[in-house]
Formats: C-alpha cells, sequence, structure tokens
C-alpha cells in the first residue's frame, strides 16, 4: 500500500513538473539600439447607403511600413521612436485622390512614446508636428486630421501592438482579457473586450486567439467633419489570432477580420441624413528586423 502511494505521488509530482515546463512567458523584449520594422496591409470594402439618396460603395487598401527603434529600456519603462517610414493608399473610387495625397504625407513623420511594462503608453511627444506636417498650413485640412487622425486615435493603434499580451506566464488553454477603446475617427468609438487563448507552439512562434465583444458608442459634441446625432454599429463574423516569438520576445504576425454593419444617424451642411453602413476589415501584421523596402 505505501509503495502504491509512493508512486501514486511521483506520478502526480511528475504531471505537476511537465505542466510548469509547459508554460511559456508571453513578453516584448527591448534592446537598447535595435530598430524593428512593423508592416501592416489593411483592406476595407465599404458600402453607405443613405435611401436612394446617395450610395458609395468602395475598397480602401492601406499599406504601412513603420519602424520602432528602441531609445532606452529600463525597469521604469522603454522609450521608442517611431518613424513612420513609408504608407500607400488606394483606393478603386477616384474621388478618394485627395485621402492618397494626405496619407502619402505622413511618410517620415516621426514619434516618441514611453511604454510601461504593461505595454501602455505613459507619455507621448510629436503629435503636433505630425498634424502640421498634414495639414501644410490649411487649417480646414488641419481640423480634418485632428478627427481622422486624433491622439487618442494613434495611441490606441501603438497600443494595441504592445498591451495584449498576459503579463504572466501561461499554457495552453489560458486565458486572459483586455479591455480597451477603438476610436472610428468622427463617428464615435467601439468599446472592446476582448478574450485572449494561448493555443500552443507553432512552427514560427506560439499561437494566440482572440475573441471580441464590441459596444458602439457615439460620439458626444460636435466633430470638425460630420455631426452623428444618433447610430447603432454592430461587429460579426469578427476572427482575431496572432503569433508571438517567446524567446525572442516579439510579435511575428498576425491577422484580423471583422464586419461592421448597422445605421447612422448624420447631420451635415444643415442636413440630417441616416446612412446605412457596412464595412469588411481584414488587417494584416508583420514585425521584421528589416525593412522590408530596403534594396
Amino acid at each position: 500500500m505505501r509503495r502504491q502511494t509512493g508512486w501514486l505521488v511521483f506520478t502526480l509530482l511528475a504531471g505537476w513538473t511537465n505542466a510548469s515546463q509547459a508554460q511559456v512567458t508571453l513578453a516584448w523584449k527591448f534592446q537598447e539600439g535595435e530598430t524593428l520594422y512593423v508592416e501592416t496591409v489593411q483592406v476595407s470594402k465599404q458600402s453607405l447607403d443613405s435611401g436612394g439618396k446617395s450610395r458609395t460603395k468602395k475598397t480602401e487598401t492601406t499599406t504601412a511600413i513603420t519602424s520602432l527603434r528602441v531609445k532606452e529600456t529600463s525597469p521604469r519603462g522603454t522609450i521608442l521612436d517611431i518613424k513612420i517610414e513609408d504608407r500607400k493608399f488606394e483606393s478603386d473610387a477616384g474621388s478618394d485622390a485627395g485621402d492618397a495625397k494626405l496619407l502619402a504625407k505622413m511618410k517620415g513623420a516621426g514619434f516618441t512614446v514611453t511604454l510601461n511594462q504593461a505595454g501602455k503608453i505613459t507619455k507621448m511627444t510629436g503629435y503636433d508636428d505630425f498634424i502640421k506636417k498634414l495639414a501644410d498650413g490649411d487649417e480646414d485640412t488641419e481640423k480634418q486630421a485632428r478627427v481622422g487622425f486624433s491622439e487618442d486615435m494613434l495611441k490606441k493603434s501603438i497600443e494595441e501592438t504592445f498591451a495584449s499580451l498576459p503579463g504572466r506566464a501561461v499554457a495552453k488553454g489560458d486565458s486572459w482579457k483586455v479591455e480597451s477603446t477603438e476610436p472610428l475617427s468622427a463617428f464615435g468609438a467601439f468599446k472592446v473586450v476582448k478574450t485572449f487563448t494561448y493555443d500552443g507552439k507553432e512552427a514560427d512562434g506560439d499561437l494566440v486567439s482572440v475573441s471580441a465583444t464590441r459596444t458602439y458608442t457615439p460620439p458626444s459634441g460636435d466633430t470638425a467633419l460630420v455631426k452623428v446625432t444618433k447610430g447603432s454599429l454592430k461587429a460579426e463574423d469578427e476572427k482575431e489570432s496572432f503569433v508571438f516569438d517567446a524567446d525572442k520576445g516579439r510579435l511575428v504576425r498576425g491577422y484580423n477580420h471583422v464586419v461592421i454593419r448597422g445605421s447612422l444617424t448624420v447631420e451635415y451642411q444643415k442636413e440630417e441624413r441616416t446612412v446605412q453602413v457596412l464595412v469588411d476589415q481584414t488587417n494584416r501584421i508583420r514585425v521584421l528586423t528589416k525593412n522590408p523596402l530596403a534594396k
């Protein structure tokens, strides 16, 4: 009986040891002086219908290369110099030429951010210079730029890359949640609760799958472009996952697809319209050690 009990204890201990060895810590590892390159590709298929008065259907593709130079890292946080190396915009709607020119002006723009241990931005400089670069002295363009590329929106887009990790060791099947707000330019925002689940090892890293619940919130107050008086937007068919290299401490690649459907009542040039909205959006991201544009 004693020998059986001893064997049982040994088996349990062995199982506990294997489980602890299967855990992995998903955390960014920054080295001062290194530079990483983030490549993002967004394909957005949009349909806007205002009850026969006007209808817009278009597909837009935005490709961006952004460099991250680690200026300083310490227990207090990490300072990154972020530079937009290139940004390209393509649309099958010829009227979007102005948008293409505006996005092209982003090339060369830069920010400096300080990230805390949780990947949240505690300090950001360079935003006003960024807006001035886009506006090029035109007041109307500056107003549009501050709405379309608000400081909060830029912070959220940067944090999306760094603040989605658990901050602890995880084993296959473990989950964690992250709450955030995703701005929708002049049209309000989504309050988002994402559940991340560690799915185990892939050939090039550790796979994490993501599910999300979104709650739409209309904007408060007037904006420089339009005024949304009422809105109801819902997310459908959302799929998201990413692969993280725990050994190197960096993101490898990520994928997200979501369909936004609903209606917005907007006031534009003193006229109120209800617009049916359908947006099918796919995002892909890669983190590289070399600039993919370099020859």
